[in-house]
Order: C-alpha cells, then structure tokens, then sequence
C-alpha cells in the first residue's frame, strides 16, 4: 500500500512537471507567433507607404520579403498581384491573384473580394482572354452584387471594343446602383463628350427599330370593299298608257385590274454582329431563331460569339446562350467542351440549362 501511494505521488508529479512544460512552450510559441505576426504587419505598413509615394520597385521587393516569410498572405499575394496589373505584367498578376482569391473567399469580406475579382478581370482583359475575363468579372458581380466597380468595368470593356452605346448603359447602371460613385459618372461624361456623334447615332438607330417594330405590329389587312355608284335613270318622256315600260337590264362587265394584294409585315432583319447578338438576347421568338440562323451560318466563329454570352453578367444571357448552342449540331465535340468549361457557373438555373444540354449530346 505504502509502495502504490509513493508511485502514484511520483506519476503525479511527473505528470505536472509536463504540463508545466507545456504551458511554458505553448506560451512561448504564441509569443514567437504574435512578435512574427507583429513583424509581418509592420512589413506590410512599409510596403504600401513605399508604393503610395511613387517608389514602385522597392514596395514589390519589400511584398516579396513578406511572401518569403509567409507564403500563403493572402493580402500580400492580392496587393502585389494588383501592382503587377498596374505595371500590365498581367501574366505575373494572374499567378498572384488567382490562388490567392481561391483563399480569400473564405477569409474576405464582400467588398474586398469584389475589387479584386475585378482586378484580375483586367488582368485577363489585357491578357486577351475573354473568357475568364467574363467568368472572374460574374464573380465580382455575385461577390457584391450593389458594388458599382463590377459595372464601370463592364462599360471599360465595351468602350475598348468600340461598344460606345453598351459602355454608356453599364456606366449608368453604376450610377444607379451609388450615385456617387465618381469613376463611373466621370467615364459616363467622357463618352458623352468625346464619343457624342457615335452615341447620338446609335440611339437614333435604336429608335428607328423600335418605330419600325410598332409601325409592323400596328398594320391589319383590311379587306376593301368597293360599291358601285347607282347609275342615274333620266326621267323618260311622256308615253301613251297602252304602251308598256320596260327597265333594262344592264350586266356590269367584268373588272380587269386585279385586286390589291395585302401588304405583307415588315420587320427589320439584323445585318451586322451586334444587332444579331441584340435580336438573340433581347427579340422576339422569330428573331432570335434568325439571329440563330445567322450564327449558324458563320460556323466556328459564329459558335465563338456565343461561346462568349456563356460569361456575361447576366444569368438570362447566359441561358440563352446554353439553349442556342444546341442548334450547332455540325459540331458536337466543340459544343460539348465548351459547356464542360462552362460547368462551373455559379448560377443554379444556368447550370441546370448546362446539364439538360449535355444530355443532349
């Protein structure tokens, strides 16, 4: 009993000579980690002051000395990769930001996330690839959905591409979403003002249709009848009472002008790239199966256009596109990559528009 009551008195304290060991370790560690971490923030400060005073290439060796010592920041890795952009060192900016925003969607907030999708949509702008340059800038719509960024850069992309009156649309609906936001109203201004004549015409072309649409539905084909005027009887002169009188009987001869045939409806048929794209997303069931038609004819390069409505912001856009994409039968095996790399759609409806297609197949 006396031999069990000392070895218990000896586990013991054994047992409280590790736990004091391990607090003392533990503690330490996390002094270790707050000095490193303190360290790290300090680091961080210097590297934004440097690069906000104009010192560009010392604030990118001071964020690589940070990623040096920890390699997984994700703020360091979005901040230098934003530099990069900055610098139209788009390649080095995708590799920064593209893993690190993968982390960041569950470290970041929404606003945050937003910028920086944007940021590495105009990495993918300047890299020439649209498709993950729309794939990136739906996220940073869906990320911060009343963000007005998303929009501004949505009317940047247009006017590069000489879409002055699809700019100046995404750039009023920046406005709408925060009136004070100053970019988009100050890019809005300047389209009015250097690209007035461009925007004037296409708004006039826009209500011309629009006149043309309503003047066609407002036309019915009316059948006209036509009565024959009475033909006047002269009073006749004065006969005897034996006598009889008869009325004639007058056959009208057959009319040889033929009859007017009926004004057929007139609606305006699309001819160029963009007003097809406008009839498929926004006309009526008959000028969507045209704007189809169209596409069609083109063949690969009619398949690419609406490969690229696969990433516009809209979700409807987008199902429109998934639903056109079946009418390309001539080529199964590039409809069928094309909605796998669309697969990932955040979207519940267009993924399930994805899925019924693939079925198809």
């Amino acid at each position: 009993m006396i031999n069990n009551t000392k070895n218990i008195a000896k586990s013991l304290a054994v047992f409280l000579m590790l736990l004091c060991f391990t607090q003392v370790y533990t503690l330490h560690a996390q002094t270790n980690n707050s000095k490193l971490n303190a360290r790290i923030d300090a680091m961080l400060q210097k590297a934004r002051k440097t690069y906000a005073k104009g010192n560009v290439n010392p604030a990118i060796s001071e964020y690589w000395k940070i990623l040096e010592i920890a390699p997984s920041l994700t703020i360091a890795h979005l901040e230098l990769g934003e530099i990069y952009s900055y610098l139209k060192i788009y390649d080095r900016a995708v590799e920064l930001l593209e893993p690190a925003l993968k982390r960041g969607e569950r470290e970041l907030d929404k606003e945050t996330l937003c910028n920086y999708y944007c940021v590495l949509t105009s990495a993918y702008v300047g890299l020439g690839n649209s498709g993950e340059a729309n794939r990136t800038l739906i996220k940073a719509a869906q990320s911060s959905p009343r963000h007005p960024r998303p929009r501004t850069l949505l009317g940047d992309i247009y006017r590069s591409n000489g879409k002055y009156a699809n700019a100046a649309k995404a750039y009023r609906q920046a406005t709408q979403l925060d009136p004070t936001y100053q970019p988009a109203l100050e890019k809005l201004e300047a389209l009015k003002k250097d690209y007035a004549y461009e925007l004037i015409e296409a708004k006039m072309k826009e209500e011309k249709a629009r006149k043309e649409a309503q003047s066609a539905n407002a036309k019915v084909v009316t059948k006209v009848l036509i009565e024959p005027k009475p033909v006047p009887i002269s009073e006749p002169a004065a006969v005897k009472a034996s006598e009889s009188v008869s009325t004639p009987v007058i056959t009208p001869e057959p009319s040889t002008e033929p009859e007017p045939e009926p004004e057929p409806t007139y609606a305006p048929v699309p001819q160029t790239l963009d007003e097809n794209i406008d009839a498929l997303i926004a006309g009526e069931s008959a000028e969507k199966e045209r704007a189809i038609e169209y596409f069609k004819g083109l063949g690969k390069e009619g398949l690419s256009k609406i490969e690229d409505l696969l990433y516009d912001p809209d979700p409807e856009v987008r199902i429109i596109a998934v639903r056109a994409l079946s009418s390309f039968t001539d080529y199964p095996k590039e409809v069928k990559l094309i909605l796998l790399d669309a697969g990932d759609d955040p979207d519940d409806l267009v993924m399930s528009e994805i899925t019924a297609a693939l079925k198809e197949l």
